[in-house]
């Protein structure tokens, strides 16, 4: 996105989709840490089942809302550099939603497809290849579709919701 919007000279679709995309990986950042320092216990999203903090697919409310603070302080910042203060912009509105879309892509691909693996010596769920010196087992997911895998589809989510938000409402 970031050489498309070189190469167009900022068109704005291009620009939306780049911002679209730091806004969901941002707005994901934002709400594991702020879920993980000021959350309750955390429940699995698609199961709400209660889950270790840190466990991929778990929400909190805490976490909710720092996925809201991400995703409106980069639409703040994309609005104060587009428009300099003058009007609000289509594209900060484009950045919420992206931001706010990819990171709920990314909880509910963490909570579903994502491998997870079993710790055969003290039984912890990890997304590691080894823990305690020992190999883990999956027990859950897709083979291969690890949280590198998740977090693309998070930054991808958010790109593209947000381009097409752009180009539907400027044509």
């Amino acid at each position: 996105c970031a050489v498309m919007s070189i190469v167009s000279k900022g068109t704005p679709v291009w620009d939306a989709a780049l911002l679209g995309a730091v806004a969901a990986a941002m707005t994901d950042t934002w709400s594991t840490e702020i879920g993980r320092t000021y959350g309750t216990s955390p429940v699995d999203w698609f199961t709400r089942k209660p889950v270790l903090a840190g466990t991929s697919g778990g929400i909190t409310m805490a976490g909710i809302y720092g996925s809201f603070g991400g995703a409106i302080s980069l639409a703040i910042l994309a609005w104060m550099s587009i428009t300099k203060w003058q009007v609000a912009s289509p594209v900060s509105f484009a950045v919420i939603f992206g931001g706010l879309l990819g990171a709920t892509a990314d909880t509910m691909l963490g909570s579903t497809l994502q491998e997870l693996r079993r710790c055969a010596v003290c039984s912890t769920t990890t997304e590691k290849k080894f823990h305690c010196g020992k190999r883990t087992r999956m027990y859950r997911g897709i083979k291969g579709f690890n949280n590198d895998v998740v977090n693309f589809a998070c930054s991808l989510t958010g790109a593209v919701t947000a381009g097409l938000m752009i180009k539907f409402v400027l044509g």
